[in-house]
């Protein structure tokens, strides 16, 4: 589901990630993504929790590109966290923190 916004509802698309259906997800968000930084995150969750790290941090490239910052949601979230420690997403971050 998209708001008028263009944001994805992450509620109803990501529902698949529990149950580790990343592809799902994946097909989910892609249909129809609106270039809006939050839509571009979810994404890349969903591509890096299901260990595609080359499109995870394409992904990322991508919601950077069109505004995204939200850091604390990078940090935390655990759809990143093996994404978090490979050197090249550390280094995209690390461009973007500044």
């Amino acid at each position: 589901m998209t708001y008028a916004s263009g944001a994805i509802d992450e509620g109803d698309c990501l529902a698949a990630k529990p149950q580790g259906d990343y592809q799902k997800a994946v097909a989910a968000l892609s249909k129809d993504i609106r270039p809006a930084g939050i839509n571009y995150f979810w994404l890349a969750a969903a591509y890096a929790a299901g260990g595609n790290t080359e499109k995870a941090l394409a992904t990322l490239q991508k919601a950077f590109d069109v505004g995204f910052h939200d850091f604390a949601a990078l940090d935390t979230s655990p759809y990143f966290a093996a994404l978090r420690r490979d050197p090249r997403s550390q280094q995209l971050m690390q461009r973007y923190r500044k």
